[in-house]
C-alpha cells in the first residue's frame, strides 16, 4: 500500500511501476475510490459491477448484495494473474471487497490514510516522500527550461518551497510558466504567495495530474529508486506472492522526477 500526502505522485508512482511489469500480468483492473476527492467515497459495489463485467460476467448473472458480488469476484479471479489498481482508497472496509482469490494477481492500494486494517489480508506499507527541494527544482527545470531556473534561481526555490516540493503542485506551476514564457518566476511565487489565490494555480488533483504538460520524459529507474519498484508498493495478494521477487521492498521511498506525471493505460479485455 502506496501512502503519502495529496499530491506527492502516489498514483503515478504506482501507474509508472505497473506499466512496466504488466507484461506479466494477463491484465489490469483500475478503479479511483474517490476517497479524498471531495465527493463521497465510491462504495465498492459501484466497481466490484465493473470489475464483473470486465471479467465477462453477464449483468443479469451478477449479485446484487456486496457479499455475493466479492465472492463472485473472488471466485472468478481465483488462479488467474491480474493486476488490480484501488486508487485513492478511504479505509479498509472499502478495499477488502475488491481483493482479488488467491493465485498470482497483484494488488496496489494508494491512500493519504494508512490502512491498517489491511495488515491481515497481507499488505504492506510504503510511505512516499515529496521531491525534496533540489527535485522538484529539477522537475521544474524540466518543464520550464534551464536558462530560465539559472536567471532566477532563488525565485525558483521559493516557487517548489511553496509548492511544498509536491510534484504535483509543481507541475502545476511549471505548466503554468512554460505556456506564459514572458512571465517571470517571480510572478508565480508572487501568486502562490498570496493566500487569497494559492489554490487558484493548483487545480484539483485529479485534473492536474491529466495535463500533458506533465509529460515529462520517464527513463528507466535505477535500482537507487526501485527499492519498491519506483515507489510502488505494498500489493496485497491473495496468499501467494506479493509482487515480483526481482525488486525488493523499502519502507520509505521518495518521488523522482523521472516519474511524476501519469502514464494511464487502459484495463485489458
Amino acid at each position: 500500500m502506496i501512502i503519502g500526502a495529496g499530491g506527492v505522485g502516489k498514483t503515478t508512482l504506482a501507474l509508472h511501476w505497473l506499466h512496466e511489469v504488466k507484461g506479466e500480468y494477463e491484465g489490469q483492473l483500475f478503479v479511483d475510490l474517490r476517497g479524498f476527492s471531495g465527493a463521497d467515497p465510491l462504495p465498492p459495489d459501484e466497481p466490484l459491477e465493473r470489475f464483473l463485467r470486465a471479467l465477462g460476467a453477464l449483468p443479469e448473472s451478477i449479485p446484487s448484495s456486496i457479499d455475493e458480488q466479492a465472492a463472485l469476484f473472488r471466485s472468478m479471479t481465483t488462479g488467474r494473474r491480474l493486476i488490480v489498481l484501488l486508487d485513492n482508497a478511504v479505509s479498509a472496509a472499502q478495499v477488502r471487497p475488491l481483493l482479488p482469490g488467491a493465485g498470482g494477481s497483484l494488488v496496489v492500494v494508494t491512500s493519504r490514510r494508512r490502512l491498517s486494517g489491511l495488515v491481515v489480508d497481507g499488505a504492506r506499507f510504503v510511505d512516499v516522500d515529496p521531491l525534496g527541494v533540489t527535485g522538484a527544482l529539477e522537475l521544474l527545470e524540466r518543464l520550464i527550461g534551464a536558462d530560465r531556473i539559472r536567471a532566477e534561481r532563488e525565485h525558483a526555490r521559493s516557487l517548489v518551497a511553496l509548492c511544498g516540493t509536491l510534484p504535483l503542485a509543481v507541475c502545476a506551476s511549471g505548466a503554468r510558466l512554460a505556456a506564459r514564457r514572458r512571465w517571470p518566476i517571480a510572478r508565480a511565487v508572487a501568486e502562490l504567495g498570496d493566500e487569497a489565490r494559492r489554490l487558484s494555480p493548483c487545480a484539483p488533483e485529479r485534473e492536474i495530474s491529466r495535463w500533458t504538460p506533465c509529460s515529462t520524459p520517464h527513463t528507466r529507474l535505477s535500482t537507487t529508486h526501485t527499492h519498491v519498484p519506483t515507489g510502488c508498493s505494498a500489493s496485497i495478494p491473495g496468499p501467494t506472492s506479493m509482487w515480483p521477487r526481482p525488486r525488493p521492498c523499502s519502507e520509505r521511498t521518495k518521488a523522482t522526477p523521472q516519474t511524476c506525471c501519469t502514464i494511464w493505460w487502459t484495463p485489458a479485455s
